[in-house]
């Protein structure tokens, strides 16, 4: 009885913990939710820099304090202007914080729902107290309450493309992926990586799938050119960043890297422009080879929860959450990337859910070669916990099966 209770209660549960959490970052921060993520400044400048005579006090305020308002200035660096009129209107149009933190609470419990609506008409093969336990645990991610209740890039670009593979429409579903195409840089990276998992398989519906993705790709390549070409470095340089990520160490050797290889004295892996033909270069050394494939993996373990040196700092003393995030990482996105990783070599499932597993880690794998931050992971973290808990009922049934 207790079990059939949280089964059907679980969604309940989920959103109420998201909520005692939004409500805890809210008197925790003293109101200012613009301040919990680092995508206001460069977005919000868009707004200020363009249309001064429209924005609010509170959105020039920011812009006043912001010490990295000269730097956008000076590369040129151009966000979308879709998430910054659109999404942060709460801050330059109305000048309010607790509106934005509402607009946040609202994106992160439609996330929630739509991760509870795709378990159930998705996800048939895992029991009811999976599918709640999975919704409560999907709910629980650190970065997943922080970046949804700040209203981040990410978070607003990883509810559209769950919703998109909510919804029966196709147009709709269209429209969602144009949506998620017109907020996010790595979008890019996500419908490449489909593209890669579905191009050896034939599944029902691929070519509408496809066709639905089309938009959302042509979308990505205009506001490439047009707005996510103009960050630092044009972004191959990304293969050598290391900072900004709690891999401050790695930093030193990226410096190194750049003045043996290319001549270049002293360069930021950030501002460092690399052609195609520049980049080449580092798969014919062995130094550079090594470092590439050290510093991924050291990203790829930043995107999935573990912060390395950002553990042991904080701006609001909350050193709970790097013990919750460490946790997070041991217990379910790790073995979460093994699982998936097993799962879509399982001949025993359908070509569909193993393209999903695969999607999800060759994502997951072309984003760490660029640049590791947990917020990568929203909406990602959703196929983990299922392949988590999908290995684990396997090997259950196995071992039962064996016992029998």
């Amino acid at each position: 009885m207790n079990l059939r209770v949280f089964e059907k209660n679980s969604l309940l549960v989920a959103m109420a913990l998201f909520i005692a959490f939004g409500l805890l970052l809210l008197l925790s921060t003293g109101g200012e939710i613009s301040s919990i993520t680092s995508d206001i400044d460069m977005y919000n400048h868009y707004v200020v820099s363009r249309f001064p005579d429209l924005v609010s006090e509170s959105a020039k305020s920011i812009e006043n304090s912001s010490a990295r308002i000269e730097y956008f200035d000076q590369t040129g660096w151009t966000p979308s202007p879709f998430y910054s009129i659109i999404f942060l209107s709460p801050i330059w149009l109305f000048s309010s914080d607790l509106l934005l933190w509402a607009a946040g609470m609202a994106i992160g419990m439609s996330t929630i729902f739509v991760a509870h609506f795709l378990l159930e008409r998705h996800f048939d093969f895992l029991s009811k107290s999976a599918k709640g336990l999975i919704v409560i645990l999907f709910s629980l991610n650190f970065n997943f309450i922080i970046d949804s209740v700040g209203v981040s890039t990410m978070s607003v670009a990883a509810l559209f493309v769950m919703a998109a593979f909510a919804v029966r429409n196709s147009f709709l579903r269209a429209l969602l992926l144009v949506g998620a195409a017109m907020t996010r840089s790595n979008f890019l990276i996500a419908l490449f990586a489909l593209f890669v998992a579905s191009a050896f398989v034939s599944f029902k519906g691929k070519y509408n799938l496809m066709m639905e993705c089309l938009p959302a790709f042509v979308v990505s390549i205009l506001f490439y050119k047009l707005y996510y070409s103009t960050y630092p470095g044009g972004g191959l340089n990304y293969l050598l960043f290391a900072s900004y990520q709690g891999l401050d160490y790695a930093v030193p050797f990226s410096r190194q890297l750049i003045g043996s290889v290319y001549g270049v004295e002293d360069s930021d892996a950030l501002n460092f422009s690399m052609s195609p033909r520049d980049a080449l270069k580092l798969l014919f050394r062995w130094d550079s080879l090594s470092y590439i494939f050290n510093l991924s993996v050291l990203k790829l373990s930043v995107s999935l929860g573990f912060i390395h040196e950002k553990l042991f700092k904080t701006d609001y003393g909350f050193y709970l959450a790097k013990i919750w995030r460490t946790l997070y990482f041991v217990c379910l996105t790790l073995p979460g990337t093994y699982s998936a990783i097993a799962l879509s070599w399982l001949s025993r499932l359908s070509v569909l859910e193993r393209m999903i597993y695969a999607w999800a880690l060759i994502y997951l794998l072309l984003n760490s070669l660029l640049i590791g931050d947990p917020r990568y992971l929203m909406g990602v973290y959703f196929i983990l916990l299922v392949a988590l808990f999908r290995l684990s009922a396997l090997l259950y049934s196995i071992q039962e099966g064996a016992k029998s």
